[in-house]
């Protein structure tokens, strides 16, 4: 565990951990639920893919909250609920698109920290 740590602070992983890319094409097609049959890895990859989803969509919230009311749409539940899926789809694509990197930088600090043998 001290190992583990100590590599952590390094920031780098073990060579025996496959990158972020390695471990994104393992999820590929499987959908937008945390598989789990496949690496902790891929296990990783995918929830620091869905955190910088929730960070995104989170400030695209606080964007939309600094627009003054009124304009062409009047504000009304069915207006809010298309602004909250349109921005939930915009951060979903972002984060899949990998520009900002948030979600690589949550996989390489956490890596050293996964056990690679889940069972001990």
């Amino acid at each position: 565990m001290r190992e583990r740590a100590r590599r952590a602070g390094q920031g780098a992983a073990p060579a025996s951990w496959p990158s972020f890319q390695e471990a994104l094409a393992e999820l590929s097609g499987r959908g937008q639920y945390p598989p789990g049959h496949v690496s902790r890895a891929a296990q990783l990859a995918w929830a620091a893919r869905e955190m910088e989803t929730q960070f995104l969509q989170q400030v695209w919230r606080a964007m939309r909250q600094t627009i003054p009311e009124g304009g062409f749409l009047q504000k009304n539940p069915a207006v809010e609920l298309f602004e909250d899926m349109l921005d939930e789809e915009r951060s979903h694509l972002m984060a899949h698109s990998g520009q900002l990197g948030l979600a690589q930088q949550i996989y390489e600090r956490m890596i050293p920290y996964v056990d690679p043998d889940p069972e001990n």
